[in-house]
């Protein structure tokens, strides 16, 4: 249900930004069992999340949305994308576990132009941002969620997700510390599509 919602969320807001162009968006979830009799409970669940979720934003209250509002913008998500034009992939719920048991979990968006990825964009609503940043003060000990974001060719920056701190750029190293910190980074498996 959540990751129906944060797709639907994240497709309405693209469909706006965009303006006039054509959204197209390759993402998981998809209305087909929304749509069925005796769903109708859980997609009022689902419409009233996206609601809630926009709410905090003044603009997008002038205009009432209806489920089927909210299934459009969940269906947005069949794209097939390509190797042609510009596409935006969407993970709307990454770590469903994590999510479920109130652990981490990220919302992972990136941006591909003629097949090849141009921004990336990851909100992780359960990370300390000390944990991402090296935190020379105590008010980032306690402030809990983050955004990444990294366009090609500019480094990957992160800040707090409630937006009450500036971008810092992330870095391997921590001048607090003196020393290199040991990470180790993986790549998933990655497919030729182009």
């Amino acid at each position: 249900m959540v990751s129906s919602g944060s797709q639907a969320v994240v497709s309405l807001v693209l469909e706006r930004e965009l303006q006039p162009d054509k959204l197209s968006l390759v993402a998981e979830e998809e209305t087909g069992d929304l749509r069925k009799n005796g769903s109708e409970a859980f997609l009022e669940d689902i419409a009233k999340l996206v609601k809630d979720t926009l709410a905090s934003e003044e603009s997008y209250t002038s205009s009432p949305l209806s489920t089927d509002d909210v299934l459009n913008a969940i269906d947005c998500g069949k794209s097939e994308g390509g190797c042609k034009g510009s596409h935006w992939v969407l993970d709307p719920i990454d770590g469903t576990r994590g999510f479920v048991r109130g652990e981490q979990y990220a919302v992972g968006l990136a941006l591909l132009v003629e097949g090849k990825v141009v921004l990336g964009v990851m909100a992780c609503p359960n990370l300390l941002l000390a944990s991402a940043v090296c935190a020379t003060d105590h008010s980032s000990q306690e402030d809990v969620g983050c955004l990444f974001f990294a366009t090609t060719g500019s480094g990957t920056y992160v800040q707090s997700l409630k937006g009450n701190s500036l971008p810092q750029k992330v870095s391997f190293t921590c001048p607090k510390l003196n020393h290199v910190i040991n990470l180790q980074l993986f790549e998933s498996v990655k497919e030729m599509l182009c």
